[in-house]
Parts: structure tokens; sequence; C-alpha cells
């Protein structure tokens, strides 16, 4: 068997031709600089990716190809911080760089950068060789998958807000519900059973307490409905002028048996509201300063500019900070202080920020000075004669 000689062994040399015609026929991008960061030389899929045309570029600095790039979360990169000026810079090749291509202020492409350096025997850094693919294809998939993934999260975490939602309706209309039905239907067995025998005093007890279970009741399945309606998009406002202290009387009004409620509105005061729902936002809002603050509570209103604020406060302990956020939340229910004790559907207060929303406005909380509770809800005021 012939034995090939032994010795160092040379890189074999090609015909420029030859090498011309592999890098026209790559489909990723070539790019040669020199140190100085001229352009060398570029294939045709460097021009196309690139826009732009070797001939009119050649010996050019590499920086007039005006390649915008951003990194991979999108931000785009001072030149600096661009793999050629980096690599140009502190002569250390780069791998895998991925980067967007900005084409008008956006991420036209996908470009997966390598550099490489080039050097001469004798006279040290020669310049660069660039080479990019274009992996568009590959990066837009992955962010759709991402896009996807967290659809998915937010939907298993909707999913997951609903079932506890479900599981906080179920365990408010077990005890809500239940209790004055019970109550109606001990009153009502009692009466059955000895109305010959009750005093006429007795009697009227009982009515009444069968009255006050009965609203009771009627007011916990109309908040449902209407929390239900809200939801479902099936509220629509019929807005017109309405005086507030005419309002804020007609709201106190419908509170019959609670204690006296300090009034301070301006007589001038109106508002651009459905005159329900108006209504049942300052029912919701002071009977809540009556069932988890403590005296006293008041109703204001002042108009400022195009709004009109109506404060409902009280002296009590107050929302915890922890709290705060939560209120305006369906079912929720401090779990501490008298909130505690005086348990409710936990919708008032959702029902209130929804019916404001609707009718063009908003409600917030604030912690009354120098203690308790203050909820603020503003509407459009309305327009001048």
């Amino acid at each position: 068997m012939e034995r090939r000689p032994q010795g160092n062994l040379q890189r074999p040399r090609f015909a420029e031709e030859w090498l011309v015609a592999v890098l026209d026929s790559l489909s990723e991008g070539v790019l040669a600089l020199a140190a100085d960061g001229s352009i060398v030389a570029a294939n045709p899929s460097a021009e196309s990716m690139l826009q732009f045309r070797i001939r009119d570029l050649r010996a050019a600095h590499w920086s007039q190809l005006r390649w915008h790039v951003t990194d991979e979360q999108g931000t785009p990169l001072v030149e600096e911080h661009h793999p050629v000026a980096a690599t140009l810079a502190d002569g250390r090749a780069r791998r895998d760089q991925l980067v967007g291509l900005l084409r008008g202020g956006t991420v036209a492409r996908w470009l997966n950068v390598d550099t490489h350096i080039l050097a001469d025997e004798f006279r040290g850094p020669g310049g660069i060789v660039v080479s990019f693919g274009d992996v568009t294809g590959r990066i837009r998939a992955e962010h759709q998958l991402r896009d996807q993934a967290r659809r998915l999260a937010d939907l298993n975490a909707e999913l997951q807000r609903a079932d506890a939602v479900k599981r906080d309706f179920m365990s408010m209309t077990s005890h809500e519900l239940r209790t004055p039905i019970v109550s109606l239907l001990g009153y009502g067995e009692l009466l059955q059973q000895g109305w010959d025998r009750a005093e006429e005093s007795e009697q009227r007890e009982y009515i009444a307490a069968m009255v006050r279970q009965g609203r009771h009741l009627l007011r916990l399945v109309d908040d449902l409905l209407v929390a239900s309606r809200l939801e479902s998009g099936a509220v629509q406002p019929q807005r017109e002028v309405v005086n507030v202290a005419q309002l804020v009387d007609a709201a106190l009004d419908g509170l019959t048996g609670w204690p006296r409620v300090d009034v301070d509105v301006p007589a001038e005061a109106s508002a651009l509201v459905d005159p329900d729902h108006g209504r049942r936002i300052l029912v919701n809002l002071v009977e809540n300063a009556l069932k988890y603050g403590s005296l006293p509570v008041s109703v204001e209103a002042r108009l400022k500019g195009d709004r009109v604020s109506i404060a409902v406060a009280d002296r009590g302990e107050g929302v915890s900070e922890q709290f705060v956020p939560h209120l305006f939340e369906r079912f929720s229910q401090a779990s501490t202080g008298r909130a505690r004790a005086a348990r409710g559907t936990g919708l008032g207060l959702a029902i209130v920020a929804g019916l404001a929303a609707l009718n063009g406005g908003d409600v917030h909380y604030e912690p009354n000075q120098p203690w308790g509770a203050r909820f603020v809800v503003h509407l459009p005021a309305a327009p001048a004669s």
C-alpha cells in the first residue's frame, strides 16, 4: 500500500470563482469587513436581507447599511452593542446572537448573527466576516407558542377565579338566603299554630319581623339579579338631569329603621345619571356605612368642574390596607372587625362600582379623617343651562 508522506498538511486553495459561486448560493447572508469596518464584499442573500447593493457601498463604513437591530426582547440596541460593532471593537467573535432587524420602527425579521475574525499570519487582524441567517419563522412561532401559553395560563386563572366566585356564591346563598327564609317560616308557623292564643302585640311583632325578613330576602335576590345583569352587560342607563339633594332624600327614604344620617348637599347640585342607578348607588353606600362603620354617618356632595362628587363617610374602624384592593370585587368580605360580624352578600360595593361606571363615573375609597371610612362616587355634572 502506498504511504503518504508525513508532514504539515496545508489547507487546499480554491479558485476565486469557485468561492464566489459557493457564497452566492448560500441562503445565509455573508458580509466581509475590513479591520476599520469598511465593507469589502457581500453575497446576494446579505444584500437582500439588509436591502443594499454592494456596488453602491463597497469600501463604505458598515454603519451606512443602517443595520439597526433590537435584542431578543425587542429593545433597540445602541450601535456599540451591535454584534458587528462589538466584534470590531474588542476582536472577539460572537456566536448565535439573535437580533431583530428594524424597519420603520418595527422588527421586520429576526436574524441569527455570527461574527468571525480574519487574521493575517504576519500583519495580525485583517477584518471580520459576518454571517446571518433569517430565523423569523422560528422566532415568530416561538412567540406565538409563548402567547398561547400565556393565554392558557390567563384562562386557567380565570377559570380558577370563576370557581372561587362559584364557591363564594354557594357559601353566601347557603347562609344569607337561608337565614331570612328560616325566620319567615318560623314566625309563620308560630302564627299558624297559635294565632288565636297570641296577644295582639305578639301578632304585630311576628308580622313586623316577617316583613323585615321578607324585605331583607327581596334585597338579597335583587342584588343577585342586578349583579348578574351588570356582568352580562344587560343594564342600560337612562341618564337624565337629577337634583342630587332630591336623589339623596329618595335614597334615605328607602332606608327605614336605620339611624339618622347627616346630609350636606348644595341645593343647586345636579348630576347626569339614571335616577334608579343613582338612588341604588347611594342606598348601597349608606347601608354599607351603617352596617360596617360607626355613627355618625354623613352624606355630602360638592360640584367640581364637570363632576359631582358625593361622599358617604362614617367613624368606624375603616378598611384595612390589605383589603382595600378587593373592596369593589364581587362577594368580597373583610375578615376582621364589624365587617366580619355584619355579614352580607358582598355585592353592594361591586354594584356601586358597576353602576357608577355605566353612568360615566367612578368610585373610590379613602380613609376618613381622623378615623373611619369614606367612599366617594364621581358622576357627570348636569350641563349648564
